[in-house]
């Protein structure tokens, strides 16, 4: 590149080049047209922010931690905007999960200034529903159903809804907006039941038959026991919409639900060569592979995915799940750093990182506890974290938190034979063998087959049902 002199209207020319590398996902020019331009101009707050988001991308880290420390350093000595700069460079060195706090905090506090703002307490009530406070949410958006708002919104609420499962309060507000989709159907099949639905599904008019209906018209004839018509309707689902990237994901987790995953793979395989820049079908596919035990083929796909979309915290997670598994755990290790580096918020990235710490260096019990400390309140309600937790509190031998956390191991899930051995293990250190006794009785209790499940399956299922555009 021949690049433009210190003239302001070059430095904009080469800052807009930088941004049009990066849209055109090319950031290593982006780098280069930016480090330039950050050359010319080091105290540029703009170009450097844009240069920090391009470093971010190339995880060029030591590069990056000095353009930030720049960037506090303008904020601290500016006036005017200061607090706002200043403000956001503290937010984005947050945790995610103490951005989502913050983030809900200023939610909060902005309903309770504009309590008659509907958009601002429906942004309130999807946050709380993604963060499981469901009570909450529900009296939000009831209040926001009988404050009359309009159909856009009522349609957004009842779409909302639906998408967490709180079907009747969908209902409610989707008989209120004319031409509501497909939504009140769905909400009717899990209200009403499957026979009803298809009776609604009949009467749809056939210019309004799109990939769309077909995928939700096979969902209902599977809940209806009519698997061959199901699969009949999820075909036609295809061929209406042979470029729609969504729904090859909803037909691939409907293959997977009926233990097809070798088929699902296929379809894939086929609709990345379709539509190789939809990325959520490449880490679909990633996931349906690592489901059905095809690890290299998975981690593969997964590099591919690394090389287009570096920034996506998913694709590390995954990569260092399949690579414990493969029992490489200092490998894993790497990309599950990589992963919570990239701000992901998944249990499963701290719960991984705590098992291959246990694997790698046994010894260092204090940075184990810390990662699975993270995965716990993450998803408390998870049996195989607890018993990860008590494992690494018995070498620890901290004894009575171990039983703390493997007895609330068994009580999530009675039938995990790790967990009552390892709870046996815990009172014969302390001395108790009564208790001990007991534990070998309960595991004797359980039959075969009730085994303890593949935690790696587990995780690869619960991600493949989170996976979203990327």
């Amino acid at each position: 590149h021949s690049f433009p002199t210190r003239r302001s209207s070059d430095l904009n020319a080469l800052d807009l080049m930088g941004q049009i590398y990066l849209k055109q996902d090319c950031a290593q020019d982006a780098g280069q047209v930016l480090k330039k331009a950050a050359g010319l101009a080091p105290h540029n707050r703009t170009i450097l922010w844009h240069y920090s988001e391009v470093l971010r991308k190339l995880r060029r880290t030591d590069e990056l931690n000095a353009v930030m420390a720049e960037l506090r350093k303008i904020s601290e000595g500016d006036d005017g905007s200061r607090h706002a700069w200043t403000g956001l460079l503290d937010f984005l060195d947050l945790p995610p999960t103490q951005q989502d706090a913050r983030y809900l905090a200023s939610i909060r506090a902005a309903v309770a200034k504009n309590p008659r703002d509907v958009l601002l307490k429906t942004r309130l009530a999807k946050i709380l529903l993604e963060r499981g406070d469901t009570d909450e949410a529900v009296t939000i958006f009831e209040s926001i159903l009988a404050g009359g708002a309009d159909n856009d919104t009522l349609a957004d609420c009842g779409r909302t809804l639906v998408q967490h499962e709180q079907y009747q309060l969908a209902m409610e507000f989707l008989q209120k907006v004319p031409n509501p989709g497909l939504d009140p159907i769905i909400a009717l099949l899990h209200t009403a039941g499957a026979e009803a639905a298809l009776e609604k599904l009949d009467n749809v008019p056939d210019v309004q038959r799109d990939g769309d209906y077909y995928l939700l018209r096979a969902q209902v004839l599977d809940s209806a026991g009519k698997s061959v018509q199901a699969a009949d309707s999820l075909n036609r689902s295809i061929h209406c919409s042979p470029t729609r990237a969504d729904i090859y994901s909803r037909a691939a987790q409907f293959l997977i639900k009926h233990g097809h995953s070798e088929q699902a793979a296929d379809m894939l395989e086929q609709a990345t060569r379709l539509m190789p820049d939809a990325a959520e079908l490449w880490m679909d596919r990633a996931l349906i592979l690592g489901l059905d035990k095809r690890c290299e083929e998975a981690l593969k796909v997964l590099a591919h995915i690394e090389s287009r979309w570096p920034e996506w915290s998913l694709a590390y997670l995954v990569n260092g799940i399949l690579l414990e598994k493969q029992l490489r755990p200092a490998e894993a290790r790497q990309m599950l750093d990589m992963a919570i580096y990239l701000g992901s918020g998944q249990a499963d990235a701290y719960y991984y990182k705590a098992l291959v710490i246990t694997e790698t260096d046994p010894k260092d019990i204090t940075e184990a506890e810390d990662a699975i400390s993270q995965a716990a309140a993450l998803n408390p309600e998870d049996a195989a974290i607890r018993t990860l937790a008590g494992k690494i509190m018995l070498d620890g031998k901290d004894y009575k938190e171990a039983v703390e956390q493997l007895e609330m191991a068994v009580h999530l899930e009675p039938t995990l034979v790790r967990a009552h051995d390892l709870l046996r293990t815990a009172y014969l250190a302390m001395g108790n063998h009564d208790k001990a006794a007991e534990q070998l009785t309960q595991i004797k209790q359980i039959t075969p087959g009730n085994a303890d499940s593949d935690h790696v399956i587990t995780s690869m299922n619960r991600l493949l049902f989170s996976v979203g555009p990327q």
